[in-house]
């Protein structure tokens, strides 16, 4: 499981590279104040004791920390676990394998490239890819 963030990026990247993605971050602009209640409980599922995810331990933290429905969600998923196994003996830089991977992972590619933007958006500098975007400038 330690290369379960890589995987997640790597998967992300590869589409975003293929079929373009964009953010819905926004750069500029104001930010509004939080309406959420400090003296409520956490909600949703906790990946404090979990085993590391990442073995960078920012990377790793930040995961756990703001990415947990996603990790459990694979968790809990065969497919996302064949997934992932697929990937991981795919040669770094082979996108054509990650690919392949993904689009005969099923639904479990689809929970790494979940798992992948909310890494990209929630851990962007605690968890940096490592895929090459190969200078291209997407369209989307």
């Amino acid at each position: 499981m330690h290369h379960f963030v890589r995987l997640a990026l790597a998967t992300t990247a590869t589409f975003c590279l293929v079929i373009g993605c964009s953010s819905d971050k926004e750069e500029d602009g104001p930010s509004l104040p939080s309406r959420a209640r400090t003296d409520a409980a956490p909600s949703g599922p906790d990946c404090t004791n979990r085993e590391p995810v990442d073995e960078r331990p920012a990377c790793d933290q930040c995961a756990r920390a703001k990415c947990c429905e996603h990790i459990v969600k694979c968790d809990e998923s065969s497919q996302c676990e064949a997934a992932m196994k697929c990937i991981a003996a795919c040669d770094d830089g082979d996108s054509f394998c990650v690919i392949g991977c993904s689009a005969a992972g099923g639904d479990g590619a689809g929970i790494l490239q979940e798992l992948g933007a909310c890494l990209a958006t929630q851990c962007e500098s605690e968890c940096p890819s490592e895929a090459l975007d190969a200078g291209f400038d997407s369209p989307f």
